[in-house]
């Protein structure tokens, strides 16, 4: 799908804004930002960009967009955005169900009883599985995630598998309530079998429910935020996306929940305006800044950590990300923190939040000024190297966006 359809909110992205045309109305000086920030974006490493504004529900401008190589393939990795997806099907639970436990604890999964009990990892909560805060030691190899954890996960595991091989024990840090923000980010520990064990158990818990309420146990995150949060909707499944299952014990399956998500960067753009258009307030609970109204019970977001990006849109190798072209030092870390499966960027006065994948995928909105970003930035296997030059993209792209409106 090399052009969203007109009919789908209004957008078209067969404009390629690479040259000195001027858009109607548009000024010389905003022409030559936009194409400066394009251009930076391609010698960076992006398959594909795009940056838009809603002005009404369903009704998108868009400012650029830009597909750079055209011989990848139609449907690349979006690695761990995956977590995002799994992360807002959880909030929708939380704030939507009547009977949906706030705080879930592994123990509390009858599946997974004798392995908890085991290890003493009974009163872990899903949500420090999602967050990262849950002190989880882990890998085929105890520590960074590294290829020997890659190649086990293409093998396709089973839940036994994962557990027995990869998931080790818990180590969970805690400081005083004074804590300074450097120690507080001592609590995140960024780590992808949190998220795999995260989906396994909530699709567990859900299943387990639907027995108790007489139905066939055949809930899935999948199936979840096609169907009931409509976040695919205007998109064709098998070609357009894909969210493959992974074996579980016997013949249960579970969504794949930390990675395995394939799309393109026109069908990120049709997916970031379903979830601003359907699923604002999920947004808006996640960023964290501000209590939420729902169902007339004012509620906030209480699981936002402070997080480091140290080694994010990395690789396999642990080799972590940096943006050789920006005038920054490469080891300066522009602030941020982590809920819920979404990066929140630090930014006074701003509301931002995102999604981030290895290597460079992105997708980002500002809530007070309904601007979105997108960002890809494909594969080429067996190529592992980092190739993602641009960790701060988001944090540019609103910067530019914030310019370019005048806000």
């Amino acid at each position: 799908m090399q052009v969203i359809q007109k009919h789908i909110y209004d957008i078209e992205l067969s404009h390629m804004y690479f040259d000195n045309k001027m858009e109607e109305g548009e000024h010389k000086d905003d022409a030559d930002m936009k194409r400066n920030f394009i251009i930076s974006c391609h010698e960076r490493g992006a398959s594909f960009v795009a940056l838009l504004r809603q002005n009404a529900p369903l009704h998108y401008q868009v400012v650029c967009a830009r597909q750079y190589d055209l011989s990848r393939v139609p449907l690349g990795h979006i690695f761990s955005m995956t977590k995002s997806f799994v992360g807002l099907s959880y909030v929708h639970l939380l704030l939507t169900t009547d009977n949906m436990p706030h705080y879930v604890c592994i123990g509390d999964v009858e599946l997974f009883n004798e392995f908890v009990a085991r290890d003493g990892m009974h009163n872990v909560r899903f949500v420090d599985l999602l967050s990262h805060t849950s002190g989880l030691v882990s890998g085929v190899e105890p520590g960074k995630f590294n290829a020997k954890d890659a190649m086990m996960l293409l093998a396709n595991p089973t839940t036994e598998d994962m557990l027995e091989r990869a998931v080790h024990r818990f180590e969970k840090k805690c400081v005083s309530a004074n804590a300074t923000r450097r120690e507080r980010v001592q609590c995140f520990s960024y780590n992808n079998y949190g998220s795999y064990l995260f989906g396994m158990l909530l699709e567990t818990f859900m299943r387990c429910e639907q027995v108790l309420e007489g139905k066939a146990p055949t809930w899935r995150v999948r199936d979840y935020t096609r169907d009931e949060l409509g976040l695919f909707e205007g998109l064709t499944e098998d070609q357009d996306y894909m969210w493959p299952m992974h074996r579980g014990v016997g013949v249960t399956v579970y969504s794949a929940a930390f990675a395995g998500i394939k799309t393109n960067g026109d069908a990120l753009v049709v997916i970031a305006c379903n979830i601003l258009d359907k699923h604002r307030l999920l947004l808006d609970f996640i960023q964290g800044d501000r209590p939420v109204v729902v169902n007339g019970i004012v509620v906030r977001n209480t699981n936002r950590v402070p997080a480091t990006v140290t080694g994010v849109c990395a690789t396999v190798t642990g080799a972590p990300a940096a943006d050789h072209a920006c005038i920054r030092d490469t080891n300066e870390e522009r602030p941020v923190d982590y809920s819920y499966g979404f990066w929140v960027p630090v930014i006074p006065g701003r509301r931002v939040l995102s999604m981030i994948g290895m290597l460079g995928q992105f997708m980002a909105w500002d809530l007070d000024n309904n601007l979105i970003a997108v960002r890809t930035h494909t594969l080429d296997l067996p190529d592992m190297v980092p190739k993602n030059q641009h960790r701060d993209f988001v944090f540019d792209a609103m910067e530019f966006l914030w310019k370019y409106f005048k806000l």
